[in-house]
């Protein structure tokens, strides 16, 4: 049984079918539901937190999330809380969460952070050459993560 569970979330139907067994599994197991949307700083951003390595970095607290992203993904962020509370999740948190670098390793520290015991996914499908050329978040999340990950095929 699972006690905090974390969907990462970019707005794709990819995504959005994550949240959906995201909101199952939570329901069914009473458990806190976070929605998760990580994104990667601009480079002016860097220059302002005075980082140099940018893969895989926490920003500071402080650096504020740009407002585009904000416009973008918060009325999201608010609709997808709203279906899950309406489904039956009583406890749940959204959040933009800001990276340098890859998604799919600012997804996993958040998760570890937050002590997710589940984290979830959705997945292009994407195989052979254009994942080797895009990389793969799930591909990330699998290897990397010490708490269980189920990745969603659409």
């Amino acid at each position: 049984m699972y006690k905090q569970i974390m969907v990462g979330i970019d707005g794709s139907k990819y995504a959005e079918d994550a949240l959906d067994k995201a909101i199952e599994i939570a329901r069914t197991d009473g458990a806190k539901l976070v929605i998760e949307h990580v994104f990667d700083l601009p480079e002016t951003h860097l220059r302002l937190a005075g980082v140099t390595n940018r893969e895989g970095t926490l920003p500071p607290n402080d650096l504020p999330i740009p407002e585009e992203i904000t416009a973008q993904y918060g009325p999201l962020l608010k609709r997808y809380a709203e279906k899950a509370r309406l489904r039956g999740v009583n406890d749940v948190h959204s959040e933009i969460m800001p990276i340098f670098g890859n998604a799919g390793a600012g997804l996993l520290m958040y998760s570890e952070l937050k002590n997710s015991d589940l984290l979830i996914a959705g997945s292009r499908g994407l195989t052979g050459l254009k994942r080797a050329l895009l990389g793969s978040v799930a591909d990330y999340l699998v290897r990397n993560s010490e708490c269980d990950v189920l990745i969603v095929k659409s």
